[in-house]
């Protein structure tokens, strides 16, 4: 476990209330291709607002889940998509959480994305074991920290109810639990 890096996406949130991107009930249901623009900003400024508003108020309200609480009682290296900031109410140790897409309580500086970007690379390059947890390996970051850790013949654990095809490599274990019961297990 001392070399583990677990990257965490929306269904990680879950269980705290949060909607998830995507699947059943997900916000990307509507049309993110159209929402999720600086056009739609520009041309629909109000609805864009209140969408994000929606989602940013959910965030704010909710409390992290048992497991973003199990994860920062064991101290490993934890990547997060998540804007929602469970993990950082859960108290997961800053100096062991990335959260790549910023927190809802602050922006992110371009320096300071640089040098994460430079953790990332180290992290994934240095662990003996990299957990997908509640991600659907559709950003960049996701899909290319699975392929460092396929090739580098790294243990690739994915955990999701539903797991998303684009994990089905040579390897990698999937396990089919919310990240709830599977910390509850393995940690």
């Amino acid at each position: 476990m001392k070399n583990t890096v677990v990257i965490t996406g929306a269904g990680v949130s879950v269980e705290s209330g949060i909607q998830p991107f995507r699947g059943k009930n997900g916000l990307w249901n509507e049309n993110p291709t159209e929402m999720a623009t600086n056009r739609y900003f520009r041309t629909n400024t109000s609805a864009f607002l209140q969408w994000y508003y929606h989602r940013f108020v959910s965030c704010k309200d909710a409390l992290p889940n048992k497991a973003h609480e199990i994860l920062a009682k064991q101290n490993i290296k934890l990547i997060t998509q998540n804007v929602d900031n469970l993990h950082v109410k859960a108290q997961h140790p800053s100096n062991h959480l990335i959260e790549i897409h910023g927190n809802i309580n602050f922006k992110r500086k371009i320096n300071a994305e640089y040098i994460t970007e430079l953790e990332l690379a180290n992290w994934n390059q240095v662990a003996d074991t990299i957990i997908f947890m509640g991600t659907s390996n559709s950003v960049g970051f996701t899909y290319g920290a699975l392929q460092v850790g396929v090739h580098n013949h790294k243990k690739v654990v994915v955990v999701d109810p539903n797991p998303a095809p684009s994990f089905n490599h040579p390897g990698v274990e999937i396990i089919k639990e919310t990240a709830t019961d599977f910390c509850s297990r393995y940690f």
